[in-house]
């Protein structure tokens, strides 16, 4: 009697991408079902992984059985290892104490500028980003230096277009009258610099030009909320009549004080 033919290998049906990345998009929210899609193949990875790299949150404030410092040098690890999950990252949030008492632990910030510096070098994609107190509130000057000049320019690259500084002290808050492409800013709580109490006293301001400084076109701020110190908000009017400033406060579009 012959042999009886070979059973048939059983097909593997193959989801379309398309299906797949619906499937994921309608739990963008849901943490543990994207770590769970994540693990299925490459074909779910990809979708996963851009949900759940979107928002970084390196702050002293959030729960987690890892210090601020650890989190920080495991998040740059993992971006150094996985260059491509740097295009993931749309938002990044900052928040951490300082002091100058030696009598305590310096903040956080404080501690490891070098790895906060050589991230925010690598995170080219980022759209939003948050500068804010920790446990204790976050006096800029005491920052070291290097790592101020790196959050600044971070600030001020094109891609940024909403920004958040809540509970930072003595920071230099009239660059931001020279923002290229911020549509969404929310201050709360900032104490300005002295070094912007005489920016623009009378004698200061330069004369009215109906042109712009070559390369700077009007900005096209939309949302502005803001909460905390009024002198501030009268340094940032008085800084708008500087032809140099790119803020418009007049094509806001949602104001909440």
């Amino acid at each position: 009697m012959p042999p009886s033919p070979p059973l048939a290998a059983a097909q593997c049906f193959v989801l379309p991408q398309e299906l797949i990345d619906m499937v994921i998009d309608e739990v963008q929210d849901d943490l543990s079902s994207l770590k769970t899609f994540g693990l299925i193949g490459r074909q779910w990875c990809q979708r996963s992984r851009e949900y759940l790299f979107k928002a970084i949150d390196l702050s002293e404030l959030l729960i987690h059985p890892l210090s601020p410092v650890a989190r920080c040098k495991q998040f740059l690890e993992i971006l150094e290892a996985k260059p491509q999950l740097c295009r993931s990252i749309q938002r990044l949030t900052i928040a951490g104490s300082t002091t100058d008492d030696e009598q305590k632990a310096p903040g956080w910030l404080q501690v490891c500028p070098d790895d906060v510096i050589k991230a925010l070098s690598l995170l080219t994609d980022v759209r939003g980003f948050g500068l804010g107190e920790g446990l204790d509130h976050l006096d800029w000057s005491l920052l070291p230096l290097p790592l101020k000049v790196a959050i600044h320019s971070f600030m001020f690259r094109p891609n940024i277009v909403e920004l958040s500084l809540s509970g930072v002290s003595f920071m230099e808050i009239i660059p931001l009258l020279q923002h290229p492409s911020l549509q969404q800013l929310r201050l709360h709580i900032v104490s300005p610099s002295s070094a912007d109490d005489d920016a623009f006293l009378p004698l200061n301001i330069r004369p009215q030009s109906d042109c712009k400084v070559s390369g700077m076109e009007s900005n096209p701020l939309q949302k502005l909320y803001f909460c905390g110190n009024g002198y501030l908000m009268e340094l940032l009017l008085a800084g708008m009549k500087d032809p140099q400033a790119t803020f418009n406060f007049f094509q806001i579009t949602e104001l909440e004080v």
